[in-house]
């Protein structure tokens, strides 16, 4: 639950971040476009989200009870682990294309 949460406020808070950092730049006449680490970090994102609709689609079909070990272990242990990858290339990318752009940052206080 709150582990899931603060994912999701990690998600959209980078996706802010990112957004900022690029209508300062296009403030500054330049463009900022995706790099290939924030395109593996959507990849996991997209697989997570796939992963848990499908734990629950098949919960919704009665095909598995929500109290059946396999679908435990695989919301707990893998969702936990794929949540993790995701949360860790969300940050990691975050950071390294903020860092990667510092300057225009640096530049916006002189504009």
């Amino acid at each position: 639950g709150g582990c899931r949460a603060c994912a999701a406020k990690i998600v959209v808070g980078r996706d802010f971040l990112l957004t900022g950092l690029r209508l300062m730049a296009s403030a500054q006449g330049q463009v900022l476009s995706a790099e290939r680490l924030g395109k593996h970090k959507t990849s996991w994102q997209i697989i997570t989200v796939i992963f848990f609709l499908l734990l629950l689609t098949i919960a919704e079909w009665n095909r598995a009870s929500l109290q059946a070990v396999w679908w435990q272990r695989s919301w707990n242990e893998v969702g936990t682990l794929l949540v993790g990858v995701t949360i860790v290339l969300t940050l990691y990318s975050g950071l390294a294309y903020t860092w990667r752009h510092r300057a225009i940052i640096r530049d916006s206080d002189a504009v």
